[in-house]
């Protein structure tokens, strides 16, 4: 896969898979095209015009506009799959996921640290990554292993 130098918010140059970016930008631009057609029946209030999110009236998400989504997805998903008793969850939770998920596929903790905006790698470490039981599993065959 092709590489290329990239720099985030704080000027740190590193490389980033060119693949990612081209899929970053593709959602960017498709995001760009639902706020445009936002934009055709709703005006956005003074000093929002520049949002990439907004609800469908064209103003700024709010944890309302979340919980409303998120319920809403787990009603559908239950509607078709009544078997899986899909529970909505809020949106810290997907950050308590997320972090978790990170760490599980490599991810460095002070990088993780630094993308959740902790000050203290122990935050990030001690109340944001839960032990998957896969992992634990894969850990304690390791003893396995010395014995």
């Amino acid at each position: 896969m092709e590489m290329q130098e990239a720099r985030n918010a704080d000027g740190f140059a590193g490389k980033m898979e060119t693949d990612y970016i081209s899929r970053m930008m593709k959602a960017f631009k498709n995001q760009k095209e639902i706020k445009s057609s936002i934009e055709v029946k709703y005006k956005a209030r003074d000093d929002f015009e520049d949002l990439v999110f907004c609800s469908i009236h064209n103003r700024p998400l709010n944890t309302k506009n979340i919980i409303r989504s998120i319920k809403t997805a787990s009603n559908r998903i239950n509607e078709k799959n009544s078997e899986l008793n899909f529970k909505p969850f809020t949106s810290h939770e997907m950050r308590h996921t997320f972090a978790t998920k990170a760490i599980a596929k490599g991810m460095r903790p002070k990088s993780l640290q630094k993308i959740l905006g902790h000050s203290n790698l122990a935050i990030t470490m001690n109340l944001y990554c839960h032990v998957e039981s896969e992992s634990l599993k894969e850990q304690m065959s390791l003893l396995d292993e010395m014995v």
